[in-house]
């Protein structure tokens, strides 16, 4: 999209705060694609978010620096879904962005690193948090997904040279290796999509090097760190990136709905990285069936295939 296209939004959105009639009037979904070499980002987008007849806004393909959240004055009420498809923020850009969107029921965040140097922020945990605490009560639908797969922290400590001396994020940014922490408070989450190591943390490198028995040992409390962070409101679940290392949570989730508890859960969908045992995905499939739930066993084509449904 070019530059005219947001000064015509920006005259729709006088016309319509006027009750006149206008072609953009009753627009209620705009998609933003690849807008990098756009400095001031939020002058180009308040046009649009300015519409009150919005209810969509999605961004893919993009990048955004630091900066990108100087200037815009608008709070955007109206608006209640807000996507981030194959998009890399910066760490600190998140939370001032979605302050600006306090009425949020949906938000996803597909993260995927589209620098053409090399360069690319990281997704981290604490950030995401971070941007949508205000969001405790509205949001219904939540997908967090780094689609750049590492779910072992083999590149942790090259991250923190390479955004001080480069990038030139400040190192006291969270470490990678952080969980993003209980959604117990999201009293009204129906949907949640997840990269596993999300919402565990990855297992460090250093308990690779002590052995089988502190992975294990480790396994077993990433698993009860997942399933312990849901909120009861659950409806369907979706866990991404799924590998042998990680795996776990299938069974103390199954444990946690005999129990009682999660018991508006409806669908979990398993989705791995690397091969997995048909025997197992059947085991899934039959217990979760006894448990009322509905259970799926895929392969992810990869990141350069679509993620989980953002639309």
């Amino acid at each position: 999209m070019g530059i005219y296209t947001a000064l015509v939004f920006s005259k729709a959105a006088q016309l319509q705060q006027c009750d006149l009639r206008a072609p953009y009037c009753n627009l209620q979904y705009v998609q933003v694609t690849r807008f990098s070499e756009v400095t001031n980002f939020f002058e180009f987008i308040e046009p649009f978010v300015r519409l009150r007849s919005l209810k969509t806004l999605t961004f893919e393909n993009a990048i955004m620096w630091e900066d990108i959240y100087n200037g815009i004055e608008v709070v955007t009420s109206h608006i209640t879904r807000l996507s981030f498809l194959r998009t890399d923020i910066h760490p600190h850009a998140l939370a001032p962005l979605l302050e600006r969107f306090p009425n949020l029921t949906y938000f996803s965040y597909i993260y995927s690193s589209n620098t053409s140097d090399g360069i690319r922020y990281p997704y981290v945990n604490c950030s995401v948090r971070d941007a949508i605490m205000h969001l405790q009560q509205s949001l219904e639908e939540l997908i967090i997904v780094d689609r750049e797969k590492d779910p072992v922290e083999e590149w942790e400590s090259n991250w923190n040279e390479e955004l001080h001396e480069e990038s030139g994020i400040a190192q006291e940014i969270e470490p990678v290796s952080l969980a993003f922490g209980s959604l117990t408070g999201f009293v009204k989450l129906r949907r949640l999509e997840a990269t596993v190591y999300t919402l565990t943390g990855p297992i460090p490198r250093a308990v690779f090097n002590e052995g089988a028995t502190a992975v294990a040992q480790c396994r077993i409390e990433h698993a009860a760190r997942l399933v312990e962070s849901l909120p009861e409101s659950l409806e369907k679940l979706g866990l991404w990136n799924c590998t042998e290392v990680n795996r776990g949570a299938e069974k103390l989730l199954f444990d946690r709905r005999r129990r009682g508890k999660l018991q508006k859960l409806k669908i979990v969908e398993l989705v791995f990285s690397e091969t997995f045992d048909v025997e197992d995905g059947l085991w899934w499939q039959t217990e979760g069936e006894k448990l009322g739930l509905v259970v799926t066993v895929r392969m992810d084509r990869g990141k350069d295939h679509d993620g989980p449904n953002c639309y």
